[in-house]
């Protein structure tokens, strides 16, 4: 499964591994791209590159893959040349799925970066829809 972001300087693609039950850790991956025929300077206020939530359809977070984790609280800069990607792996335990309700929930994939140079959108949250068949 994968699926595409909505605009911004950066085109941000979502996609899991295949799986057969929620028993084993679920594999993502989110690619960060610059479609831009420059580069784009990025700002990121911990080492924390990315962040992947599971949220249910009314908005309520039920698990992210920060939650466990601790980041240096330092500023970074860098540039993400043209054509470019950034690519982030993160594994979601089962836990994280046993909160999932009937009519389903989605992942969403959150960059962490800003742009330096521009009040633009670096990246919306690229979305996954879960459904429990």
């Amino acid at each position: 499964m994968m699926t595409d972001a909505t605009p911004g300087l950066l085109r941000g693609e979502l996609a899991l591994e295949p799986f057969v039950d929620f028993k084993q850790p679920v594999k993502a991956t989110l690619t960060v791209t610059n479609p831009q025929t420059y580069a784009v300077g990025l700002r990121y206020n911990s080492g924390m590159t990315a962040d992947l939530w599971l949220v249910t359809q009314e908005g309520k977070r039920l698990w992210a893959w920060s939650d466990d984790m601790m980041f240096t609280q330092a500023l970074r800069d860098s540039q993400l040349a043209a054509g470019k990607v950034i690519t982030t792996s993160f594994s979601i335990p089962p836990k994280a799925f046993a909160g999932i309700p009937a009519d389903g929930a989605r992942l969403e994939a959150h960059f962490a970066a800003k742009a330096l140079e521009s009040d633009a959108v670096v990246m919306a949250p690229v979305v996954l829809l879960l459904t429990m068949e």
